[in-house]
């Protein structure tokens, strides 16, 4: 059976969870011995290195010779001009209205999402997985919060006024971009590298993790920031 997979973000280029978890999920699905293509908005800088082939969007068209299309809901309409049947896969609170008629089954990527929205057809939940090992040796509490993602939606306006907030403790965070304007003082942003040992060293330097999102599903940071004991600041969801 061949799968297509049309997203946002893939592999070591992505900035969102979801790649990651297109990542993964890839990954399994050719371990089951599926056939699977990768459609990624962000081609140039997407993985090259695995078994499974990426390819751009402007070839997107070529998803009409695969039996299935997993994307995003944001991206269900376009996927259903194909003419294949659709599995959405949901990971935020979030569902926006998709052509059921199309749709073979939606994948979430948590329980209380799964229960939230009863939607007319077949569900599953399929969880994300943690990259990095879990630690073992006891950490030192550091005056140091870090922070993934800077993005309006993501709540980075947050993390901007609590630096403000708390000038005596140092913010370090990972973000796409880097040129922000009255960034305070006592914060420093790195470009985005999706590389293990980089976040590793990442969540090495930290001592909390504020997560200012409010409609996640199975967030990874929070995943990899647990796998780390590193306490985190959060807003009371699921």
């Amino acid at each position: 059976m061949r799968i297509a997979i049309f997203c946002f973000d893939y592999g070591k280029s992505a900035v969102t969870g979801a790649g990651i978890y297109y990542e993964q999920l890839s990954a399994i699905l050719m371990h089951h011995g599926y056939d699977v293509g990768i459609y990624c908005m962000k081609y140039p800088f997407a993985d090259h290195t695995q078994a499974v082939p990426v390819y751009p969007w402007r070839l997107c068209h070529h998803m009409a010779q695969y039996d299935a299309i997993m994307c995003p809901p944001d991206l269900a309409q376009r996927a259903a001009t194909y003419g294949r049947p659709l599995i959405p896969i949901v990971q935020r609170d979030y569902v926006p209205v998709m052509p059921y008629d199309k749709v073979k089954g939606v994948i979430f990527c948590c329980e209380h999402l799964q229960a939230k929205y009863m939607l007319p057809t077949k569900t599953m939940v399929w969880r994300p997985m943690c990259r990095l090992k879990e630690r073992t040796e006891p950490r030192q509490f550091k005056k140091v919060v870090g922070a993934v993602n800077l993005a309006n939606t993501k709540g980075g306006s947050h993390v901007f006024a609590l630096a403000r907030k708390f000038p005596t403790w140092e913010f370090v965070a990972l973000n796409q971009h880097f040129n922000f304007r009255d960034m305070p003082e006592n914060m420093t942003i790195y470009k985005w590298n999706n590389d293990l040992e980089f976040v590793q060293k990442f969540y090495d330097s930290v001592g909390i993790i504020y997560l200012p999102y409010q409609n996640e599903g199975y967030n990874t940071v929070a995943l990899e920031a647990v796998s780390q004991h590193i306490p985190i600041i959060g807003h009371d969801i699921p």
